[in-house]
Formats: C-alpha cells, sequence, structure tokens
C-alpha cells in the first residue's frame, strides 16, 4: 500500500484530496463492519425488520424474502465498491493516469436502481 492515497475524488473522479495510508485501513475496517452489520440482519427474526411497507401474517414471508435478496446484493454492491476504491488507491499510486469517475458514479446509479426496483416489488405484496 503506498504511503499517500487519494481520500476525496471529484465529480469527476479525479482525487482531490490525499491522506496516509492509515486512512485507507480505516475506511476498509468501516467497510468490514457494515458488512458485519448487514450479516446480523439478515439473521434478525423477520418481525423486528422495518419494512418500507405495512407487514401482515400474509405478506411477511415474501416480503422478508425479498428484504434478504436486496441485502445481499447491497453487500455484493460494497465489496465491487472496495474493490473499485481499492484500484483507485493503487493507480495513484503508480500514477497511471486511470480516471474512475464515470465507473463509480454508473455503480451509485445501480445501487439506487436495485433499492428502487426491490421497494417497488416489495410493494406489490400489499
Amino acid at each position: 500500500m503506498p504511503e499517500r492515497v487519494p481520500t476525496h475524488f471529484n465529480l469527476w473522479g479525479e482525487a482531490d484530496g490525499f491522506g496516509s495510508k492509515n486512512t485507507a485501513w480505516f475506511f476498509f475496517g468501516i467497510l468490514a463492519f457494515v458488512l458485519g452489520v448487514f450479516s446480523l440482519v439478515k439473521k434478525a427474526d423477520a418481525s423486528v425488520l422495518n419494512y418500507p411497507l405495512a407487514i401482515t401474517k400474509e405478506n411477511l414471508p415474501a416480503v422478508h424474502k425479498l428484504s434478504l435478496e436486496l441485502l445481499s446484493l447491497v453487500q455484493i454492491w460494497i465489496g465491487g465498491l472496495a474493490l473499485l476504491i481499492s484500484r483507485r488507491f493503487v493507480s495513484s499510486a503508480i500514477d497511471d493516469g486511470q480516471n474512475t469517475g464515470p465507473s463509480f458514479w454508473l455503480y451509485f446509479i445501480i445501487l439506487f436502481a436495485l433499492v428502487i426496483l426491490y421497494i417497488y416489488r416489495m410493494r406489490q405484496h400489499k
């Protein structure tokens, strides 16, 4: 890991803030923590989770299944984001001039599309 890593990227994907490699380790620690919390939430009782619609005995199994699918997809998305950011760390360290701006924004668009799709699918079980 390089001594100096990017800590912020502007709208065009160019690094405009830098910090020590400890910043990167902190970032990856936060990601690991979030993924761990998601794993715990997936094991929680279905009746204690917060859903985007009124839950009945009839729709709980289907809505819970959809919410677990969404949580799994978001976990995969977070892992991909970690890879994308890791690639950017390395690119900036070797100064290869690669820009991850478009892929970074596309990644966020995919996340929001997934969430909207799953909320729509959950609401069909009213």
